[in-house]
């Protein structure tokens, strides 16, 4: 992912806390050099859930469920705030993984007000 470059020790020191920070300003999250769940689980995703191959409309239902939220996280003035959860489910649907990336999508869009049109 290339937020850290350092030699791997073992320890939460410095370097551990700048890479975490660089990680939240990549994600555009709130900055603190300390993960929260989300985050954590969203790391951790990165490494254990492989993307998988998914059907070509899939992956168009996942691109039109995306720009649905980009829209939400637009606050009209030019400014966003992107949900990290969200974010990591569109780079899932950026990467392929269909599977990951459209239930968080669905979901972050429905408590947002919006009804995905059901795929299928």
């Amino acid at each position: 992912m290339g937020y850290y470059s350092g030699q791997i020790d073992g320890k939460f020191g410095r370097e551990t806390r700048a890479a975490i920070r660089r990680y939240q300003v990549g994600i555009k999250d709130k900055v603190t050099g300390r993960l929260t769940a989300d985050q954590a689980t969203a790391l951790l995703c990165v490494m254990l859930c492989p993307p998988v191959e998914v059907p070509r409309d899939d992956a168009a239902y996942c691109a039109k469920l995306t720009t649905l939220r980009r829209y939400l996280d637009n606050t009209g003035d030019g400014r966003s705030f992107p949900d990290a959860t969200a974010s990591v489910a569109v780079d899932d649907c950026a990467k392929g993984n269909a599977a990951a990336g459209i239930p968080v999508l669905e979901k972050k869009l429905r408590d947002g007000g919006f009804l995905p049109t059901p795929q299928g």
